[in-house]
């Protein structure tokens, strides 16, 4: 394999391993703004935050993930691998049978970037028709804006069943369906990490809440895992605190402030390629949420993830040392620090026209 070809595969195996982080569908960059100031005491009454999608009326949801690696290429230097992904979803609610309610969440737009240094690797956007769409796999992006995912929450806001994954991901333009081989490789992987089952989950589920009624001061901890195929299965376990009253785009919102670690759960990769010996190293998430009460839902959320991932990675066709013929090298090991930082903002689009029970 060329060197050129086989950079730009590593290059990007490294950037679906990133995507593969998205964790809450929550976090965040500071915006520059000065905050409001945080009111409320431990003596006020207690209150129940509870997360409730409203029946016949549709959401917009965005969130946006800046993502940094820094890698050892070339040989003997440290390179950054910065990747920006932008995410819309269009969400419609109504209502179905037993306390449940069912969603629609629709993919209105995706944008990703990601710079290899001063090279651009991948760069796909929805939104721009105007800048050309560039690297491996945008075609099969492009397929993926105006999939549907459904939805059946149970009366306690937990997730009974999912469906539409499987067409979402497995659509052939030319009729059929890819099949596992297809799921298997660089960019199936990767959108099953971007678009997985446990990723959306988090999403709908608005698991930061506490579990019962609160006061200003009080604690409760949460654990989520999360299939990051590439990787392997992360923990992320948060000590949650409610802050108090906090104005946010002019509404009064429970201020939420979170943070804990995260681990690998094993150290054998599940995906289509054989990464081996991975190690999760001084993993740490932070962040912060502003529920609206009226709203049912978090206004807006925003978090900081980081950690050093250590492992080997395949040789991608790579040869061994000058001179030496018919042989090719041996395992790349890699370790390398990862930094994310994730928005996420919710709002009410409009009251969507009431559709059959799923």
């Amino acid at each position: 394999m060329a060197p050129l070809l086989m950079k730009t595969r590593t290059q990007t195996l490294l950037v679906w391993i990133g995507l593969g982080f998205l964790l809450a569908g929550c976090g965040g960059r500071d915006n520059g703004e000065t905050e409001a100031p945080i009111k409320g005491r431990p003596s006020d009454p207690p209150v129940a935050l509870r997360a409730e999608w409203k029946p016949d009326r549709r959401y917009l949801l965005r969130v946006e993930a800046q993502q940094t690696l820094e890698l050892p290429f070339p040989p003997g230097s440290r390179t950054a691998q910065d990747t920006l992904i932008q995410q819309d979803y269009s969400v419609t609610v109504t209502n179905a049978e037993a306390g449940r309610k069912g969603l629609e969440l629709e993919v209105a737009a995706l944008a990703v970037q990601a710079h290899f240094g001063d090279q651009v690797v991948l760069r796909f956007d929805s939104m721009n028709p105007a800048v050309p769409n560039e690297g491996p796999g945008v075609d099969v992006l492009q397929r993926v804006v105006g999939g549907k995912i459904r939805f059946l929450l149970g009366p306690d806001g937990q997730v009974e069943k999912t469906s539409g994954l499987e067409e979402l991901l497995g659509q052939n333009p030319n009729g059929g369906n890819r099949g596992p081989a297809w799921r298997g490789n660089l960019m199936g992987g990767g959108l099953q990490r971007l678009y997985g089952e446990d990723y959306l989950k988090q999403i709908v589920e608005v698991g930061a809440l506490p579990p019962g009624p609160v006061r200003v001061g009080d604690t409760w901890t949460r654990r989520r895992e999360l299939e990051v195929g590439l990787v392997g299965r992360v923990a992320a376990v948060t000590t949650n605190t409610f802050r108090g009253w906090q104005v946010r785009e002019g509404r009064s919102c429970a201020r939420i402030d979170f943070a804990g670690t995260l681990t690998l759960k094993t150290n054998i990769a599940s995906g289509g390629l054989p990464l081996s010996g991975l190690s999760l190293e001084e993993g740490r998430v932070s962040g912060k949420a502003w529920f609206e009460p009226s709203l049912g839902l978090p206004l807006a959320a925003e978090m900081e993830q980081s950690c050093r991932i250590a492992g080997t990675l395949p040789n991608l066709g790579r040869r061994g040392p000058a001179g030496v013929q018919g042989t090719n090298a041996g395992p790349l090991s890699f370790s390398t620090p990862w930094r994310q930082s994730v928005t996420l903002a919710i709002t009410v689009a409009s009251n969507a026209p009431s559709a059959p029970p799923r």
